[in-house]
């Protein structure tokens, strides 16, 4: 009986899938298709180890996590379930969520996973206990000052932790097939429009994210409230024309929640187990900048200053402003208003070329995690990792919109040099802040009093399968060289991808399509930037036309068994930034294929790393090391005073104990 019961659960989830396909998958307004989670696996390779990672260690010892910082007490207190009183900040429920979110992937890739699906069945169960009649759900308001609901949306977080919410429900009903978390979320979502909008309450959210979670609703319901709902919160932001009026009172209705949340707080401090330690910000060296309260008091630091379609360029907070970006760009792809298309490409333009770093890493300025002015790029970066998360889903949308290479070459970037570099090898300890130099006080924590990074990785990981592939009329595209599988429907007949990759660490990648009967379509591959001297082989055969940084189109007769094989060189390459860039000059950094690299002084004895200066003609050659953290190719060469010299991948440094590490390496 209990493997029948699997074997139904997972029939009905890949009908859920399909089903969820034909609404999400074709936006009308993107040139390229989303394929459904259940259409594609990663399987062994580099990434194969890490969605292990994530289902067998990460995820459990982040429930540990969760379980020690109160974000399941919060709800199992309020249900009346357990003694006690809400702890922590007023987002804290958007940590849990988007575990949630997380957890929902992996149960769906993993249905015999009975502990899993029960902890997902258990949350599901909790916010189904505390959601109020009318749909409202928010732990903290809920316990401290229901009255007092959507009166502080700048600095508050309640529409902040209801996008996460939703998003972990469409997740959930995608992953799984179950309706319960997804019913929830309906009805929140049709709470919050009937509290926003025109002739209601006008304001938005000092956060974003519901934005694009009420698309993502959408597309898997139909129902066009959701999207309204969403494009309105786009348009409407910026048309506030008295913010600091706005920001004042914000301020002060905290300090008087404060008090009455101190209050209820006060019987149970004394007696009530003390959560789990975690660090909180970890705002190395932050130096206040006379600019930061211009940033609140304008609205700039929310994007809150002026509209939408009249952005040029990303300012404020860097995580809000790429939430924000995505939902706008969500909306295009639904509703064809081409003006914030425009916008998007406009901001996109001058934010990578002048406010990015090297590594795809976003926030200049820790005092407001957010970005400082053109070619202002300290390498004591902030770089948040929840933002490089939110500009890999950002450029997904904009490559959905445009089918421009550019935009998945920076997604392979920001995963393997912004995102990867904040989860340790070993899973459990993870970095809030990326700097690109350190003196050797950086180091992964095992968790965070704002947690937002780790559980966001999480979610990012476990759904990876999502921007690996899509579909156009025109054929089948590659976006990211990852080993696994994808199945296609072209001209009615079944395709299908097995992929084979030695990415990130050799460029060699097989592509086998299986399929019933000869198939005519294009095969559309990304030749990344990187690869100057790209070849492709068909039986032996090149096909020309290969270009770094775009898109090679085979069209042909596809028969059962074909190969494709891609050679990309990863030559290794002195990068140098712009010279506007005032603290990179005289410096390179090192990369490879899709890797930058750092030197770290645990294999560079004797070498003082921020000191070490190499040639411009340097000769350096990569060496595998298969033992050494968890395998990677190490770059070898000398100084130009002749001492040896080792540069590792930067997603490993600080993997060994506190470190010495640089990026931007002296040069002459």
């Amino acid at each position: 009986m209990q493997r029948m019961s699997y074997a139904v659960l997972a029939i009905f989830a890949l009908f859920a899938a399909n089903a969820a396909l034909s609404m999400s998958g074709q936006s009308p307004h993107a040139q390229l298709g989303q394929l459904s989670l259940s259409q594609v696996e990663i399987t062994g390779g580099f990434w194969g180890e890490r969605r292990e990672q994530l289902w067998k260690t990460v995820l459990p010892y982040q429930w540990t996590q969760l379980e020690s910082h109160h974000d399941l007490d919060n709800f199992r207190v309020l249900a009346g379930l357990k003694q006690g009183v809400h702890m922590g900040p007023v987002y804290l429920d958007s940590d849990l969520y988007k575990w949630l979110e997380a957890a929902s992937y992996m149960s769906g890739k993993h249905p015999r996973d009975d502990l899993l699906a029960s902890r997902v069945d258990e949350v599901t169960k909790l916010i189904g206990k505390v959601q109020m009649p009318d749909g409202y759900v928010n732990t903290y308001y809920e316990t401290f000052a229901p009255e007092r609901r959507w009166t502080n949306l700048v600095m508050n977080h309640e529409l902040y932790c209801s996008g996460h919410l939703i998003e972990a429900a469409c997740a959930n009903h995608e992953a799984t097939g179950k309706d319960d978390l997804f019913q929830i979320a309906e009805k929140l979502a049709d709470h919050i429009i009937s509290v926003f909008g025109p002739g209601k309450n006008l304001g938005v959210p000092g956060h974003e994210e519901i934005e694009l979670a009420l698309v993502r609703l959408y597309r898997q319901t139909g129902e066009k409230k959701y999207l309204d709902e969403a494009a309105w919160f786009i348009n409407e932001r910026g048309r506030y024309t008295k913010y600091p009026q706005a920001l004042i009172k914000s301020l002060q209705d905290q300090s008087s929640m404060a008090k009455i949340v101190n209050e209820k707080r006060a019987p149970w401090m004394k007696t009530a187990p003390k959560a789990g330690s975690a660090a909180g910000y970890i705002i190395g060296g932050a130096v206040f900048d006379p600019r930061i309260p211009g940033s609140f008091f304008s609205g700039k630091y929310f994007q809150d200053d002026q509209p939408f379609v009249e952005m040029t360029v990303a300012e404020g907070h860097a995580v809000r402003a790429m939430y924000f970006f995505t939902g706008a760009t969500d909306v295009y792809l639904e509703t064809g208003d081409a003006k914030l298309l425009q916008a998007s490409e406009k901001i996109w333009d001058n934010t990578i070329t002048k406010r990015t770093y090297i590594t795809g890493g976003m926030g200049a300025l820790p005092m407001i995690e957010g970005f400082a002015g053109d070619y202002e790029l300290p390498n004591r970066s902030y770089a948040e990792t929840c933002a490089a998360i939110g500009s890999f889903f950002w450029n997904w949308r904009l490559l959905r919109a445009t089918a421009d290479a550019k935009y998945a070459d920076l997604m392979e970037k920001t995963l393997y040099n912004a995102i990867l570099p904040a989860i340790a090898l070993d899973g459990v300890n993870y970095f809030y802040q990326n700097p690109l130099t350190s003196s050797g006080r950086d180091r992964r924590q095992p968790w965070y009093g704002t947690a937002c990074c780790p559980p966001n990785i999480a979610r990012l990981f476990g759904s990876l399968e999502r921007y690996l592939y899509s579909e156009s009329d025109e054929g089948v595209w590659v976006h990211q060289y990852i080993s696994g599988s994808a199945e296609f429907k072209s001209k009615k007949e079944k395709v299908k991808i097995e992929l084979e990759s030695g990415f990130p660490f050799s460029g060699e990648v097989k592509i086998r399509l299986v399929t019933e009967k000869p198939v005519t379509t294009a095969l559309m591959l990304r030749i990344p930037a990187w690869a100057a001297n790209a070849e492709v082989m068909i039986a032996g055969q090149k096909v020309e036309g290969a270009k770094a940084g775009s898109y090679l189109k085979i069209s042909r007769e596809w028969k059962n068994g074909d190969e494709v094989r891609l050679n990309l060189p990863m030559e290794i390459v002195l990068m140098e930034s712009p010279p506007q860039v005032k603290n990179n000059r005289g410096k390179v950094a090192l990369m490879r294929g899709p890797l930058i690299y750092c030197l770290e002084d645990k294999d560079n004895p004797g070498i003082n790393v921020h000191r070490a200066v190499i040639s411009r003609s340097a000769k350096l050659e990569p060496e595998s090391r298969p033992a050494l953290l968890g395998g990677v190719t190490v770059l070898k060469g000398k100084t130009i005073d002749g001492k040896d010299l080792i540069a590792i991948p930067y997603y490993a440094w600080s993997n060994r104990g506190p470190s010495q590490m640089e990026i931007w390496i002296k040069a002459k």
